[in-house]
């Protein structure tokens, strides 16, 4: 089996891994099973360079401290996770209709202590990386400092709609359902939504974030009288 080792260029520019292209069905799975720092190695993994990719089994070496700094981690957590993504397996059709199972990282070892050797199938890069409008442009940068897997989806949602109205209103609705599926939540009521999951969001956003919203409602009559009910939430993307 054929592999290519990779090390990092430590004197690359910061930026060539701020964006990186993930898929939504693969962020969707660990943001669900609340697994948010193997998400975030797995941004780090994506944002790299690979090179002869007509390989099947890509090898990197990267720095443990300039990947810990990166995910806002420290090393102890970074060894627990990566053994969890040892774990992890991607299930993926064949052409044949059949189905593969590989494992997320295939193997990992620590070099002198200051790397870790990481390898990975190169089929695994071909489902986390791409460049077509299937997938959504993430900022690595400030990713990494959100703690709740609430203020990602949120956060994925903001750079959507930046990226989708650039001349236009930086504005999106919203049905209850709409939002319980995009946070995985089965809230009944609008107002419960909002206090626990907007408002803390919001909170965590403004704090750490470049990107942030205000949200308002719009209501529907009721039969008869009573109150307006909500019917839906309007959010708008601001910036710090």
């Amino acid at each position: 089996m054929l592999q290519s080792i990779l090390p990092i260029n430590q004197t690359q520019k910061s930026n060539s891994y701020r964006y990186s292209r993930i898929s939504n069905s693969i962020i969707n799975s660990f943001i669900k099973n609340r697994n948010l720092i193997a998400l975030k190695i797995l941004f780090y993994l994506s944002s790299l360079e690979y090179h002869n990719k007509e390989n099947e089994l890509q090898t990197v070496n990267i720095d443990i401290s300039s990947l810990t700094k990166f995910c806002n981690i420290n090393s102890q957590t970074l060894g627990i996770n990566i053994k969890s993504m040892q774990k992890t397996v991607l299930s993926f059709p064949k052409r044949n209709g059949e189905e593969r199972n590989i494992s997320l990282i295939l193997y990992c070892s620590y070099i002198g202590g200051t790397t870790i050797q990481i390898k990975l199938f190169t089929k695994v890069l071909e489902l986390v990386l791409d460049v077509t409008r299937n997938f959504t442009l993430i900022d690595l940068k400030n990713f990494m400092f959100l703690h709740s897997k609430h203020s990602i989806v949120m956060f994925r949602l903001l750079v959507d709609i930046d990226d989708s109205r650039a001349n236009a209103l930086k504005r999106k609705q919203y049905s209850l359902a709409e939002l319980n599926e995009l946070f995985c939540t089965n809230y009944n009521r609008i107002k419960d939504l909002e206090r626990r999951i907007l408002l803390p969001v919001q909170e965590e956003l403004n704090n750490r974030s470049r990107f942030t919203f205000i949200y308002s409602f719009t209501f529907q009559s009721r039969k008869g009288k009573g109150r307006p009910s909500i019917s839906s939430v309007i959010i708008d993307l601001e910036f710090n």
